[in-house]
């Protein structure tokens, strides 16, 4: 009976502390917080809210980071990931990685750098979808 009552023990001890291990871990996730900025009747755009932030990077300066997801009538979608910055007064974008999926989420294709290079830059031309991006990132951004 008592081998019995210590076996109890401590299976109840480990289910205590792989319980804990994963409220830990899953606190620390961020969950996608996609929000709809733009549409028309081919596409919708949203961007992640939660991971809108100011990133510096070496070289490449300071740049608002976020995630657009462009959403197609039949459901597919891509996700790019976009970098925005201004050199002299004047911005620029880079598309720096993307990922495309079926209207299943199955992921379809993944190009692309975790990190911008400054190839990666293109001049945001006033009046542009590009600008409009910009815009709707400097106004997520956390400050």
């Amino acid at each position: 009976m008592e081998k019995l009552y210590r076996l109890l023990i401590t299976q109840i001890f480990v289910t205590v502390i792989m319980f804990a291990a994963v409220s830990l871990n899953a606190s620390q996730c961020q969950a996608a917080h996609w929000e709809q900025v733009a549409s028309s009747s081919d596409i919708i755009v949203q961007i992640d809210a939660s991971t809108v932030d100011w990133v510096e990077y070496p070289d490449l300066g300071r740049n608002i980071v976020c995630s657009y997801k462009f959403i197609e009538t039949d459901k597919s979608y891509i996700i790019r990931h976009c970098a925005f910055r201004e050199i002299g007064g004047k911005p620029e974008y880079a598309i720096f990685e993307y990922t495309t999926f079926d209207g299943a989420d199955n992921q379809r294709e993944h190009k692309g750098n975790s990190t911008p290079t400054s190839d990666d830059y293109k001049p945001i031309i006033p009046g542009s979808d590009g600008e409009l991006f910009y815009e709707i990132a400097k106004m997520y951004v956390r400050k």
